[in-house]
């Protein structure tokens, strides 16, 4: 059976751990929480706006709120490795799997590209996304690594002076299915 859990919790205290908060707020295991919050489940919001916190042992500072999105279907989920087809520095081309995101939700980001390029590509960088792509699709996928590349990459596809194209491949047990349906 599936567990859905959405908690925002205030911190009363200054110093208390984020694991701690939680685990003392909810009914996860500290292991279940840990591994929420590496798949990017867990937001703190502070003084500094709303960010991802994936450091169990982070200390808080009173009035800050940990909010937890946490569904244990979407915590199980797995998705195959993206692979780097170019590393330009300022910028990376990767092939995104099918099944991949292009981008996480508050629930998680541990099943899209632009985690999956910050955990495995060397050296690690930051990754911005530039463009989408489809969960059902796969295909090259540009990465920026600053915001400056980012901007200019998003500017180049506003211009159309960097275009998409998409292929599709149709296979015989889904134009069996398409031909019925005509």
């Amino acid at each position: 059976m599936s567990q859905h859990l959405e908690k925002h919790i205030q911190a009363s205290e200054v110093g208390t751990t984020a694991i701690d908060l939680l685990a003392e707020n909810t009914p996860l295991s500290k292991q279940q929480l840990k591994t929420a919050m590496t798949n990017g489940a867990v937001w703190l919001e502070s003084q500094h706006g709303i960010n991802r916190i994936r450091r169990a042992k982070k200390r808080l500072k009173q009035d800050d709120v940990l909010h937890l999105n946490y569904d244990s279907e979407i915590q199980s989920q797995t998705t195959d490795p993206a692979t780097l087809i170019a590393d330009e520095v300022k910028y990376s081309i990767w092939n995104k799997p099918y099944g991949m995101y292009s981008q996480g939700s508050k629930w998680g980001d541990h099943c899209s590209i632009y985690r999956w390029v910050e955990q495995h590509q060397e050296p690690n960088r930051h990754a911005y996304l530039v463009h989408r792509l489809d969960r059902a699709a796969n295909g090259l996928i540009i990465i920026a690594h600053n915001k400056k590349t980012a901007a200019a990459f998003t500017h180049m596809f506003k211009q159309h002076t960097i275009t998409k194209h998409y292929q599709c491949a149709i296979t015989s047990a889904v134009a069996s299915s398409t031909r019925t349906r005509l």
